[in-house]
C-alpha cells in the first residue's frame, strides 16, 4: 500500500458505491461493484453488489475473483525493460520456447541488468 494510503472504507468510497447503486436500481440494474485499489474498500462494496441473473452474477463472481490475483510492477528507472523482460518470458513459455524456470531466470538478468544500467545512469546525473 502506497506510503499515506489509508486501507479502510472512508466515507468516499462507500458515498461513491452508494451512489452507484442508487443510480442502478433507479434504472432497474444490478450494481457489480467497484473495484478502488482500496482492498477493505473494496471487500465492502463487493458486499453491496446486487444480482442480475446470469451470466451477469457469474462475471461478476469471477471480476472479484481475478481481482484478488492482481498485481503492479513497483516504479522504477528501467520500467519498459522490466515489463519487457517479463512479456517476453511468458511468451517463450506460452509459445512453447522455454520452461517457466528458464523463461523467469532469463527475465530476472535481463531485468536486473536493465535496473543496474538505469539506477548506474541516474547517480551519475547526481
Amino acid at each position: 500500500m502506497p506510503l499515506g494510503a489509508r486501507d479502510d472504507v472512508d466515507g468516499s468510497w462507500k458515498a461513491a458505491a452508494d451512489a452507484r447503486l442508487a443510480a442502478r436500481t433507479e434504472e432497474g440494474k444490478p450494481f457489480t461493484g467497484l473495484l478502488t485499489g482500496n482492498t477493505k474498500a473494496d471487500e465492502t462494496i463487493q458486499g453491496m453488489v446486487t444480482s442480475g441473473g446470469e451470466p451477469w452474477d457469474t462475471a461478476v463472481a469471477k471480476m472479484y475473483e481475478a481481482n484478488d490475483a492482481t498485481f503492479s510492477l513497483p516504479a522504477n528507472p528501467a520500467d519498459a525493460e522490466f515489463k519487457t523482460a517479463l512479456q517476453d518470458a511468458v511468451n517463450a513459455v506460452l509459445n512453447g520456447q522455454s520452461t517457466p524456470e528458464e523463461a523467469l531466470q532469463a527475465a530476472q538478468k535481463t531485468a536486473q541488468s536493465a535496473l543496474d544500467d538505469a539506477w548506474t545512469k541516474l547517480e551519475s546525473e547526481d
